[in-house]
């Protein structure tokens, strides 16, 4: 099972390359994501940095890890403009991912 997931990931990096995400002129690729425990109450972010240099491949790579306590709202000492800045952008984050969804389900 791993042999196939590693091919359908080269594939899908191919179909960057053709898509002229990535050529020989990719000085840098970021991969970022968050992640939550709910058994714990933390989120973790995860930044990864491939840096790669004129004569090709990759140079150097720096990663970036903070785990952050996600605190439930305390409802005696709840700070609306906490609650509607982030019900905000939960807002702006659908709408971004729904006006991007034709380029990735391209890609995909």
């Amino acid at each position: 099972a791993g042999a196939i997931r590693l091919v359908e990931q080269y594939l899908r990096l191919q179909l960057l390359r053709e898509a002229s995400w990535l050529d020989k002129n990719t000085r840098s690729v970021e991969l970022s994501l968050v992640t939550f425990n709910p058994s714990t109450l933390f989120a973790t972010v995860v930044a990864i940095n491939f840096d790669m240099g004129v004569s090709g491949g990759v140079t150097s790579v720096s990663t970036t890890i903070q785990s952050i306590p996600a605190a439930l709202y305390d409802a005696d000492n709840m700070q609306w403009s906490q609650v509607v800045f982030e019900v905000g952008m939960v807002v702006l984050n659908v709408i971004f991912t729904w006006s991007e969804s034709p380029y990735v389900i391209k890609i995909w």
